[in-house]
């Protein structure tokens, strides 16, 4: 059991601030919701024991586990969510559907359906069971299936999870396919790195090109990666990451638009769920994937929860685009703010792909123009090295 300072917005709208415990922080927010107030920050009290010099530790092994490396893929999560909407439309019961879904599943995503049916098979919802593995599941998909047990609508809930993680799974092929050439060309660059060796050298030559690729670029690579995982294990860095992505010219307005369309969908998703704006605004900005702008859309929830509206909210916040909130208060005015989220999602999604599109096609056409006169000036090198060679003999 753990410690956490909250700060909430009591029913009048003032701010209220305290101390509960809580086995996580979601179940911290729990509780100050049956409290009666609406939570705005829950930050976990470190002890003595538990202090500043603790934290890098659990972030190394955090970095060290398995888990940090071989998650559970969106896809996974993708058909686990779809076959619970099946099994639940058939008639079955929770932990009736959990147990057929585990039987089918293998490794750590089976370990966690088998002890969630054991916990909804003794009378736990299912929504608490998933808030104790917010590692896997988010708090957009515990959201809806909250609001699907409280509406008896749990196979809708699962329904609108898996679509949204289709939506999601659009978004990072589209991003796959954006990178898919010039990781391509890298490969073929270090290839023939490779290949010059054994031209120039032999087999030495080879071999000695070979462990220089490894030891002067693969190694540093994979530190790199490893020490991006432990620095991000940490807020501050995450959002510092995630600032810097939206500041880079052309790569920062399209970070934006990834981010903001992934929160127009998912508060449509919840407003459609029957969840409260103020609830569903925090929400949905956690489901942007962008750290940095989230927090400036959470700045919002304070206004909203206020009674002002949610265009002249968002307004204020500057993370949300004049277009954008031209359709959103089209849609608050017209009392269909469900159907413009989703045409906003989709606008900033379709500008999304033409963005892709291009990047696509200069991360392909520079790097190869690049290789291809790193070639030419290697091949130029290697023909003039022989030439002179040949000259000097004929003297």
């Amino acid at each position: 059991m753990a410690t956490f300072r909250y700060t909430a917005k009591n029913q009048s709208g003032n701010s209220v601030s305290g101390l509960i415990d809580a086995e996580t922080a979601s179940l911290a927010a729990s509780k100050v919701r049956e409290m009666g107030f609406f939570p705005l920050t829950i930050d976990a009290v470190r002890s003595s024991v538990d202090g500043e010099d603790s934290r890098p530790m659990q972030a190394l092994l955090q970095c060290l586990s398995p888990a940090t490396w071989f998650g559970i893929s969106a896809s996974t999560l993708l058909v686990f969510f779809r076959q619970m909407s099946v099994l639940l439309a058939s008639g079955m019961t929770v932990s009736q559907a959990l147990r057929s879904i585990q039987r089918r599943q293998t490794g750590r995503l089976a370990k966690i359906v088998d002890e969630m049916a054991c916990a909804t098979a003794s009378g736990e919802t299912l929504s608490s069971a998933m808030e104790r593995h917010r590692g896997v599941f988010s708090g957009l998909q515990v959201a809806l299936v909250k609001v699907g047990e409280s509406s008896g609508l749990l196979q809708e809930a699962t329904e609108h999870i898996a679509l949204y993680l289709e939506y999601d799974a659009a978004i990072r092929r589209k991003i796959a396919r954006a990178v898919f050439y010039p990781l391509v060309l890298v490969i073929v660059f270090l290839l023939w790195q490779i290949a010059m060796g054994v031209i120039q050298g032999g087999a030495g030559g080879g071999i000695a090109a070979f462990r220089a690729i490894v030891i002067g670029q693969v190694v540093p690579l994979f530190a790199i990666m490893f020490m991006a995982r432990f620095v991000f294990q940490f807020r501050a860095a995450r959002m510092v990451w995630d600032f810097v992505k939206t500041q880079v010219p052309w790569i920062g307005s399209t970070a934006r638009k990834i981010a903001l369309s992934r929160f127009c969908r998912a508060l449509a998703l919840l407003h459609s769920s029957g969840v409260p704006v103020s609830q569903s605004l925090a929400t949905a900005a956690d489901a942007s994937g962008n750290l940095f702008i989230g927090s400036r859309i959470r700045a919002a929830v304070p206004a909203v929860v206020a009674g002002q509206g949610l265009t002249e909210s968002l307004e204020k916040t500057g993370a949300v685009s004049h277009l954008v909130l031209e359709m959103l208060a089209t849609g608050e005015k017209a009392g269909n703010l469900e159907m413009v989220l989703q045409k906003a999602a989709d606008y900033l999604s379709q500008e999304v792909d033409v963005t892709l599109h291009k990047v696509a096609v200069l991360a392909f056409v520079v790097p190869l123009l690049l290789f291809s006169i790193r070639v030419g000036l290697t091949v130029l090198s290697f023909y003039s090295g022989q030439l002179s060679a040949t000259l000097n003999e004929l003297r």
